[in-house]
């Protein structure tokens, strides 16, 4: 699942973006919060704050398909598949990125980097990495059974913390992000203990059947400790240290462009 707030929309209409969307996304107007020794329950909603919703679920892969379309139907942009960056030196003015294949390069004044801290555009912006291992694993578990289409959950428990993610009322995401001293009480080789799992969400729905394993992976995260360099500055996970459980790595990106978008506009009108 991908997980939008209500400030993502915002920006994204601001994009001429959210129309693309909004027939495929679930809102959400309720959150609830609970602690595993603690009997009382936090509740958020949306009318409380006089917001339409708190945030969407949306499928992962249709919100990707979808925005990648829309780019490459946009004449303005040029995407260059099958190549990878070999060096990048910087002019007076320029940087300039050598590609992988032959005789071909890239020279700009600016430079948006949004790959993972990894990258060889990450480390010649910044070469020193902060990095953070949790120690946990995160089980992203897709199921049927009877839900409240508009409430999400979020359960601290002693083993981590459990989301549910209601796509309809029908369907859910589970994502599950379980201490590894406790993994094994949930995943035994390549298969769930569903007995296990269906215990922790039994009462959040009715009937729940898990279906599959959508994805599985150890919670680490990483940042540069700088984010420019020559023009060049670093967007998306390389520029957040933050835990995937509060689900803003998508959300904080978005804040980025929108922050960066309007420093130009300020930039260009002083200008002129």
């Amino acid at each position: 699942p991908l997980s939008l707030n209500y400030r993502s929309r915002i920006i994204l209409e601001k994009l001429k973006l959210w129309n693309l969307f909004k027939s495929e996304y679930n809102p959400i107007s309720d959150l609830t919060l609970k602690h595993f020794n603690n009997l009382s329950r936090v509740k958020f909603q949306s009318n409380d704050i006089n917001l339409r919703h708190l945030g969407y679920i949306f499928d992962r892969n249709f919100f990707q398909n979808t925005l990648r379309k829309n780019i490459l139907n946009n004449k303005k942009i040029t995407i260059l598949d099958n190549t990878t960056v070999k060096d990048v030196t910087h002019n007076k003015t320029n940087n300039i990125i050598k590609l992988s294949q032959i005789d071909q390069q890239l020279s700009s004044k600016y430079v948006i980097v949004c790959d993972t801290s990894e990258s060889f555009l990450v480390k010649f912006v910044c070469n020193d990495i902060e990095k953070l291992n949790y120690n946990q694993t995160s089980l992203i578990i897709s199921a049927e059974g009877a839900f409240t289409a508009s409430s999400a959950i979020q359960h601290f428990t002693k083993y981590g913390v459990l989301a549910l993610l209601p796509h309809s009322s029908k369907t859910a995401s589970l994502v599950m992000t379980i201490k590894d001293e406790f993994l094994s009480e949930f995943v035994i080789g390549d298969s769930l203990n569903n007995e296990n799992i269906v215990r922790l969400f039994k009462n959040y729905s009715e009937k729940l059947v898990l279906k599959s394993l959508v994805g599985q992976y150890s919670m680490k995260t990483s940042r540069a400790k700088s984010l420019l360099k020559n023009n060049m500055i670093l967007f998306g996970n390389s520029s957040h240290l933050i835990h995937t459980i509060g689900a803003q790595g998508y959300n904080l990106a978005l804040r980025n462009i929108e922050a960066f978008i309007e420093y130009f506009s300020k930039k260009k009108n002083k200008d002129n």
